[in-house]
C-alpha cells in the first residue's frame, strides 16, 4: 500500500513538474518572440532611400560628428574605427551590425558612402535586400546598368544614389575588367552589399 502511494505522489510530482516546465519554455519562447520582434521594428526604421537613413539626411560632404550618429540611431550601438586602404586611410561608423558610414579620409570627417552589408535586414525604398538575385532587382528596378570597378562589380541606375554590389556567383569564367549583364543573369549573382554613394 506504501508503495502505491508513493507512486502515486511521485506521479502527480511529475504531473505538476512537467507542467511547470511547459511554463517556463512557453515563457522562453514568448519573451524570444518578443526580443525578435523588436529588433524587427528597430530595423524596419531604418530604410536607406535617396536622401534617408533611418533618421539620417544623406549629402554628400554632410559632417558627421559621433555624439551627433548616437542620437539618430540611439537604437543601435554606435562605434568609430579608422578604415585602411591603399589609399588614405579614412573613418567608419559602424551602425549596429545593419550599416557602415564612411569618410573619404581621416583629414574630413564627412560622409561619403552608406554600406549596407554583411548580415544586415534593412532594405532600400525599392524594396531590395541582400542577397536578392538580378531577376529579383530587375522586377523591383527594371534596367539596371552595370559597371566593375576594381572587380568589383554593380548595378545602378543614372541618377540615383543607391547601387547594388552583385558576387560573381557561380561564374566560372576568367577575372575580366569588365563584366556584363549576362555574366551576372547566368551565374546566379546575389547582392553582397547596397551602396549609397
Amino acid at each position: 500500500m506504501k508503495t502505491v502511494k508513493t507512486i502515486f505522489l511521485l506521479s502527480i510530482l511529475m504531473i505538476i513538474s512537467s507542467c511547470k516546465t511547459d511554463n517556463k519554455s512557453k515563457d522562453s519562447i514568448t519573451k524570444e518572440v518578443k526580443v525578435q520582434e523588436e529588433s524587427i521594428q528597430k530595423v524596419n526604421k531604418l530604410i536607406l532611400t535617396e536622401n534617408t537613413f533611418g533618421k539620417l539626411k544623406l549629402e554628400k560632404g554632410i559632417p558627421l560628428e559621433e555624439s551627433k550618429i548616437k542620437e539618430l540611431f540611439v537604437d543601435f550601438s554606435v562605434s568609430k574605427n579608422i578604415g585602411e586602404q591603399d589609399g588614405p586611410n579614412y573613418y567608419y561608423y559602424e551602425i549596429g551590425t545593419e550599416a557602415t558610414l564612411t569618410t573619404p579620409n581621416t583629414e574630413s570627417e564627412t560622409l561619403s558612402q552608406v554600406w549596407i552589408n554583411k548580415n544586415s535586414k534593412v532594405s532600400d525604398e525599392y524594396g531590395i535586400k541582400l542577397g536578392m538575385t538580378y531577376i529579383d532587382i530587375n522586377k523591383k528596378r527594371p534596367n539596371m546598368s552595370i559597371s566593375t570597378e576594381h572587380y568589383h562589380i554593380y548595378l545602378h541606375k543614372e541618377g540615383s544614389n543607391i547601387a547594388y554590389e552583385m558576387s560573381l556567383g557561380n561564374y566560372e569564367g576568367p577575372d575580366k575588367e569588365e563584366y556584363s549583364l549576362d555574366d551576372i543573369k547566368n551565374s546566379n549573382s546575389k547582392i553582397i552589399s547596397i551602396i549609397w554613394k
